[in-house]
């Protein structure tokens, strides 16, 4: 992930592995609250918040 992240223009390894694991973890957390809800909210919910960490970088 490091190195996607730095494809997309994170300079730096420290935050780029940083960034890899706030994704991970955040998007792992969605995925078991929406198996336990039947619905796709927490995720839309999750990368609402996490996309705007890349303003400049990926692009929905």
């Amino acid at each position: 992930m490091r190195e996607g992240l730095t494809y997309y223009g994170v300079t730096s390894a420290r935050e780029a592995d940083g960034l890899a694991m706030l994704l991970l973890s955040a998007l792992e957390g969605a995925m078991v609250l929406s198996r336990a809800d039947q619905s796709l909210t927490p995720c839309r919910l999750v990368l609402a918040q996490i996309l705007p960490l890349f303003p400049d970088r990926i692009q929905p």
